[in-house]
């Protein structure tokens, strides 16, 4: 009977090692995504207000005068919406 609870208690003692290193392994795992995840987002906040900057700039750039190339378009029927 000894030998009998002794081979249950390893077998229960190295699941439960097991599961306990499992554990870790997943704790681990979740700490590296979250880490990756806090860059990925800060590196996305870094992206927006570049892109908002830029089209703030862009926005008070001077327009270009289109009115030359609108003609130039209209006269040669390539302009038109409507026509085939």
């Amino acid at each position: 009977m000894g030998l009998m609870v002794r081979v249950l208690y390893s077998s229960f003692a190295g699941a439960w090692e097991q599961a306990m290193r499992l554990h870790e392994t997943i704790a681990e795992n979740r700490l590296k995504l979250s880490a990756q995840l806090s860059q990925m987002g800060d590196e996305l906040s870094a992206l927006a207000k570049e892109v908002d900057k830029n089209r703030k700039h862009v926005r008070r750039l001077p327009s270009p005068d289109l009115s030359g190339l609108y003609s130039d378009l209209h006269q040669s029927g390539k302009g038109h919406p409507h026509r085939i």
